[in-house]
């Protein structure tokens, strides 16, 4: 009997451990941030931390010269749980970049007013975050995403690469030089928006970007003249590139099961259009459907490059136009080509059910070549819509945009 009473005491105080350990384990869990994936300094083997604090530069990427009053927002992510997490708060800051386009960001924990805080909105009392965020709880630190933003540049994020999503690899904690390439036509702003993602935290600064995106699904530019009218520029149309009867006459299907729209995820505007033959109550793998960007010269190269990059199994050919690229992915084969004489790039692409072969698309796609002629404008406003409206995830090949990878911060 005695002997029976030491070993309950003994597996007694080894439960007491075990469960006193495991608290302290989980409270020391819960107290350690994650580890930072970027380095302390650039060229550095040490990495840096996620609770900060941060400094860098930014500059112009073509100058060189330094960027003053440039939006820098920073955003750290709390999560709770072991093994499967979930949000449990977050803080923030915004700053701007001094005359010499330098920045700085404190460590998270000096931040002020980092909990929820009652306010009344309307005649109710509501729980909102602070100065800083909503305070991170019982969680643990998991991320930390840097956004900066200036009106006619591309925005940077510290973990994404704008357009293709690709992640970033140079970002660092400290010593950290931002290069900001300036704003290109043919770019998308709707797209853009998507990128940064956290733009309705950027306050005023960046509203006109979402003004942007919007005058560019209607085919506007904000801009004024010296009256203070906004301007309008035609928008292009491509739309008799190929038509209704190339289906049967060129690809041999049948014409009657295709109705024909825009693609959602090109936004008409004064550069690009585009065009989709799309299979009445049947699959993607039975469309057909093109872009077009008419832009300048040197834009016309980078904007190649940019869907040789982003384009899955890409393969030069060099077969219509001055240069071109076979693509395909599940199911959908792409022919990419551009004619620098008529500067304009074009971007075909066929479900395989129609295009039974890369011939088939041959040969529709050097048919739209020989027919460049035919596009024009037109102040046809019939395709505006607004900016939120077509947000769609998955492949290029399909008429589709990658998602953002930091969704939108609910206020």
């Amino acid at each position: 009997m005695e002997m029976e009473m030491k070993i309950y005491k003994h597996h007694l105080l080894c439960l007491v451990f075990i469960v006193f350990g495991a608290a302290i384990g989980s409270s020391c869990y819960r107290n350690t941030p994650a580890k930072a994936t970027f380095k302390y300094v650039p060229k550095s083997m040490k990495h840096g931390s996620l609770s900060g604090p941060f400094s860098g530069i930014v500059v112009d990427a073509g100058t060189k010269k330094p960027i003053p009053k440039a939006v820098v927002y920073a955003c750290w992510g709390y999560s709770d749980g072991v093994g499967v997490n979930s949000p449990s708060g977050y803080r923030e800051m915004l700053v701007l970049t001094d005359e010499n386009g330098r920045f700085s960001i404190p460590e998270v924990d000096r931040l002020e007013n980092g909990n929820l805080e009652e306010q009344e909105v309307q005649g109710t009392v509501l729980m909102i975050p602070g100065k800083h965020g909503s305070g991170p709880g019982k969680g643990r630190l998991t991320s930390f995403r840097l956004i900066v933003y200036k009106r006619n540049y591309i925005a940077y994020r510290s973990d994404r690469v704008f357009p293709t999503g690709e992640p970033r690899l140079n970002f660092s904690q400290h010593n950290n030089k931002i290069l900001l390439e300036q704003w290109s036509p043919e770019m998308s702003r709707t797209e853009h928006v998507r990128f940064i993602g956290a733009v309705d935290r950027l306050k005023n600064f960046a509203i006109w970007e979402i003004q942007a995106a919007k005058a560019e699904m209607e085919g506007r530019v904000i801009e004024k003249d010296d009256a203070g009218k906004e301007s309008t520029l035609a928008l292009l149309d491509a739309s008799e590139l190929f038509e209704s009867e190339d289906i049967s006459q060129i690809l041999k299907g049948d014409e009657d099961l295709y109705e024909t729209i825009k693609l959602d995820s090109v936004p008409r505007t004064q550069t690009t259009d585009s065009k989709h033959f799309r299979a009445i109550d049947k699959p993607e793998s039975y469309d057909f459907a093109y872009r077009v960007w008419k832009i300048s010269p040197e834009r016309l190269e980078r904007q190649y490059r940019r869907l040789l990059a982003t384009y899955p199994q890409t393969r030069p050919v060099d077969q219509v136009g001055d240069r071109s690229f076979e693509a395909q992915s599940k199911g959908i084969l792409a022919h990419v080509f551009m004619d620098i004489k008529t500067e304009v790039l074009v971007a075909v692409t066929c479900g395989i059910n129609l295009c039974k072969s890369k011939e088939d698309l041959l040969k529709a796609t050097k048919a739209i070549h020989s027919r460049l002629d035919r596009i024009k404008t037109t102040d046809d406003k019939k395709d505006a819509s607004t900016i939120l409206d077509n947000i769609e995830e998955g492949d290029p090949l399909k008429g589709t945009k990658k998602p953002s990878f930091l969704p939108r911060l609910k206020k």
